[in-house]
């Protein structure tokens, strides 16, 4: 069977949605990943070269611990559920669905119907989610995929070091040759992914070398499959009351605004079957995170525990706790107690900040969407800020400081802009943050992510 036949359920702009039958397993798949902490070793034998995602499914085996691979892309998407994609019951099922024509809801445009083949997500391996760096053996690593075809979900699940990234320049999507050990997903602390990784050898490679290729000819877009798990308090032609359903939209990886979309389609799709949306599928940006299962929720204990309680998963709220209480941190998250410590500076720090949420409110040169946006991103910074205040107060009020300078900026009206202004201070608000990268990478990413912002207004 050829992955790559043009089925319309599989081309980017993929939009459908179908009845969740085993909820509690997705939920499962959904949390699991944010228990990535370490390999275990294994032995080193002769290397074997794999020059496509499908060669690597067919042949791979953890006893061949070193493989070297040729001719990859990179994205810093993962698949949901790692090799399931590959597995003969994810082919079958998903041959079953291909037959299936696509309809038009009114408001929601073209969907895809699988009706009651929720194999799709259940059983075919599809979906995509994006984690944040996170340490594993004590390294900062991204979890991140290599594919030679088009679909994230289909490609090879890595753990790479930040720091080989920097060396070689890498961009994502750029094309790649690398090396790598093979380790089952439970020699990497994967143990929860693995349990619920079914028909498939749960496999991850840990990357130990890492160069770049040039590339011959213009690459088509990586498509990822955000899937997001929602609740239908009502009855419908589609949907059971009281029953859980899932949604997934297809789009290009590297495109926010192509997520955006997709998240505004998923919540108008839920909100037209009188639903909540339960789950998102993006630590690194805010997509969602008001859900009650968002990765952001999850990793700062603010999650709905009646929600995981309901559907009856096997990662409890217990455990979920007791990970981020004796961990003080998942990867480079700080996840524990916070400490609450008197002082001029750490007021002044939340101060500062609580005048950016406000400028941001009231901001006449920014449209709804945007200031939820910022708003969004500049919360996500808040919260990573929070946790740093106490022991780095000095550089914390310097990012802070900066990105009131920032918003404030983007919040004039737009014939008072000037575009010099905002990229100097888009640049100071990254700069800023460079002064806590190596003990808080994701507040530079985040700061990264609101300078971008600022400077395509």
């Amino acid at each position: 069977m050829n992955r790559d036949d043009a089925q319309t359920w599989q081309e980017q702009g993929t939009r459908a949605a179908t009845e969740a039958h085993q909820p509690g397993r997705f939920l499962d798949e959904h949390i699991s990943p944010l228990f990535y902490q370490r390999t275990v070793d294994g032995p080193t034998l002769d290397h074997r070269e794999i020059i496509s995602d499908e060669q690597f499914w067919r042949e791979a085996d953890p006893i061949l611990t070193e493989m070297r691979f040729k001719g990859f892309r990179l994205t810093d998407w993962f698949p949901r559920a790692p090799g399931v994609y590959w597995s003969p019951r994810a082919e079958s099922v998903r041959t079953e669905v291909w037959s299936r024509p696509a309809s038009t809801e009114p408001g929601l445009g073209l969907i895809v119907n699988p009706g009651s083949k929720r194999g799709l997500i259940e059983e075919g391996g599809i979906g995509s989610i994006r984690l944040r760096p996170r340490k594993i053996d004590g390294e900062d690593c991204w979890l991140a995929t290599a594919l030679t075809g088009r679909a994230c979900h289909a490609g090879v699940p890595l753990a790479i070091p930040a720091k080989l990234i920097r060396r070689a320049g890498i961009k994502w999507g750029d094309q790649v040759s690398f090396e790598g050990r093979v380790r089952n997903l439970q020699d990497a602390g994967l143990g929860d992914t693995a349990a619920h990784v079914h028909h498939a050898r749960p496999l991850i490679v840990f990357v130990d070398k890492l160069e770049g290729e040039v590339k011959k000819h213009p690459s088509e877009p990586i498509v990822i499959t955000p899937v997001a798990l929602f609740d239908t308090a009502n009855g419908s032609d589609h949907h059971h009351r009281g029953r859980a359903s899932y949604t997934f939209v297809q789009c290009a990886a590297g495109s926010e605004a192509e997520l955006d979309e997709a998240a505004e389609w998923i919540v108008r799709y839920a909100t037209k079957f009188a639903g909540r949306v339960i789950t998102n599928f993006d630590e690194q940006r805010p997509v969602l995170a008001d859900a009650p299962l968002s990765y952001q929720r999850l990793v700062t204990r603010t999650y709905e525990r009646t929600v995981i309680e309901h559907f009856h998963g096997t990662i409890n709220a217990t455990r979920i706790d007791q990970l981020t209480m004796h961990s003080a941190t998942i990867g480079d998250l700080h996840v524990g107690h916070k400490i609450n410590v008197g002082g001029s500076a750490i007021i002044n720090i939340d101060s500062v900040l609580s005048n950016v949420t406000q400028t941001i409110g009231s901001a006449p040169g920014l449209k709804a969407g945007q200031k939820k946006e910022l708003d969004d991103l500049v919360n996500t910074l808040r919260a990573d800020l929070d946790k740093l205040k106490t022991t780095h107060a000095d550089e914390t009020k310097e990012i802070a400081d900066a990105l009131e300078k920032a918003v404030g900026n983007a919040s004039k009206p737009p014939e008072q802009r000037k575009q010099s202004v905002l990229q100097l201070s888009a640049r100071g608000l990254k700069e800023a943050a460079e002064l806590v990268k190596d003990v808080a990478p994701t507040v530079l990413t985040t700061a990264g992510l609101i300078a971008k912002f600022i400077v395509e207004l």
